[in-house]
């Protein structure tokens, strides 16, 4: 379970001019499962949340037909857990819950164009570019005498493009769709 808070301000400056802020979650997972399964020595929780900022401007070139450009700021939060086998001096190995968490701000650019062909029509293109983190960090057990080590690892958030429409259909009824493309085979885990 997770909540994707998402909102947009936008101020007209001019008849052309157009400014916006906004922030969205992105990407984000959340995973966990029972120290008592099977794989608990590769996952027990794997949580990964991305939450962004974006401030751009738009200017409308023509009557129906704006472009608009921005940057967004990315702050990217992990957290990792697992069970490991801690070698015991003079004993037997021990399971201890171990967990690698860190985060980071990276930042990338956005580009849009909406095109007005008729009125109570609109159609929007958008671009995402890739996004590059590098998650400074700790590792650490939850055991006695285990010491905690700095972490850094790196995770690159892949671009992404949306198409999208919005059909007036009368004064009380509008009608929206959208279809996105996430360039999903440039993600190379950490």
């Amino acid at each position: 379970e997770a909540i994707a808070p998402g909102s947009v301000t936008a101020f007209r400056l001019t008849n052309q001019l157009t400014l916006a802020w906004g922030s969205s979650a992105p990407f984000a997972t959340d995973v966990k499962a029972n120290e008592d399964w099977g794989g608990r020595f590769h996952l027990l929780m794997s949580r990964m949340v991305s939450m962004a900022v974006t401030a751009a401007a738009s200017y409308e070139f023509a009557p129906g037909f704006a472009v608009s450009a921005g940057v967004t700021g990315d702050y990217f939060d992990t957290r990792f857990e697992n069970i490991s086998l801690l070698p015991i001096p003079g004993g037997a190995p021990v399971e201890a819950l171990t967990f690698m968490k860190g985060k980071d701000w990276g930042f990338g650019g956005v580009l849009g164009v909406v095109m007005t062909p008729q009125p109570g029509t609109r159609i929007g293109l958008a671009y995402h570019s890739k996004i590059a983190h590098t998650i400074d960090g700790f590792v650490d057990a939850r055991f006695p005498g285990v010491p905690s080590e700095k972490t850094r690892y790196g995770i690159d958030l892949p671009q992404r493009a949306s198409l999208g429409l919005e059909q007036r259909v009368d004064p009380q009824l509008r009608l929206f769709a959208e279809v996105q493309w996430v360039d999903w085979s440039t993600f190379k885990g950490f």
